[in-house]
């Protein structure tokens, strides 16, 4: 059963394949003590916060809603989520009807939910170990997971991309006089593909902050502030962005945004 993993603060971090093993033990009320295993864990490239609730941490996922969670849709695999598809989005998920989300309950009051969290430990540490650790997302119990890694770096031409000094890189693209959308969008682009993807060569590009749907939205909407920002820019475009990046980089996106006559 494919379900969506979530922790005790309510963060949909991952997504996995919760099977039952076959040779499940019979104890002497009658009972099953049963062995639960978590395989193919795929970790979200930005974790996402639902809303509070009471219900249990396991939920189902259908093939279409685990298409869009990972930023995929049925026609091409690489491509953006798409807005059509918002209905199937990680925050309508949580209080939706069931026919959307399948809660995985047994009926017997969660017997085996100690064991199910365990299952889930031990696949994070399997996957930690055979992946690069720039490659792997820390899933520390006291750590903020819904940031991208601190630790990425790229190397291009010989050059070191960081998180130290990116800011400072990014408004080289800030232009020193008023400028007209042809222009912005023309150094929106190289900021994105010469500074951008290479400090953050882990965030796959579906959920980078100038991707081609919030891009156009930055533009279209005219936004030059916060304030307009977190206004103008539909919820569902921002909530299916890195936070990393909109951290480091909304702010020279403004002042680029600004400068447009």
């Amino acid at each position: 059963m494919r379900v969506a993993l979530l922790r005790t603060d309510g963060v949909l971090f991952a997504m996995g394949q919760l099977t039952e093993s076959s040779d499940a033990a019979q104890i002497s009320d009658g009972s099953h003590s049963s062995d639960w295993m978590v395989r193919d864990l795929e970790l979200l490239p930005t974790p996402v916060s639902l809303p509070p609730g009471d219900g249990p941490l396991w939920r189902r996922l259908k093939s279409m809603e685990r298409d869009i969670l990972t930023g995929k849709s049925p026609k091409d695999p690489l491509s953006e989520p798409i807005i059509q598809h918002d209905r199937y989005l990680p925050t309508e998920m949580a209080g939706s009807a069931n026919d959307t989300l399948e809660t995985f309950v047994d009926g017997s009051g969660w017997p085996t939910d100690a064991l199910v969290h365990q299952a889930v430990d031990d696949a994070i540490t399997d996957q930690s170990r055979d992946c690069p650790a720039n490659e792997t997302e820390e899933m520390g119990a006291s750590g903020d997971n819904t940031v991208s890694p601190l630790g990425s770096i790229a190397t291009t031409n010989q050059r070191s991309y960081t998180l130290e000094g990116a800011r400072d890189r990014a408004l080289a693209f800030v232009p020193s006089g008023m400028i007209d959308i042809d222009e912005a969008y023309r150094l929106l682009v190289q900021l994105r593909d010469k500074e951008i993807k290479r400090t953050f060569p882990n965030v796959r590009p579906e959920f980078g902050i100038l991707r081609r749907s919030m891009l156009q939205a930055l533009l279209d909407s005219g936004v030059a502030s916060k304030a307009e920002y977190d206004e103008l820019i539909p919820a569902e475009l921002k909530r299916m962005t890195d936070r990393g990046q909109i951290e480091t980089y909304l702010d020279t996106l403004l002042k680029i945004l600004s400068c447009v006559s």
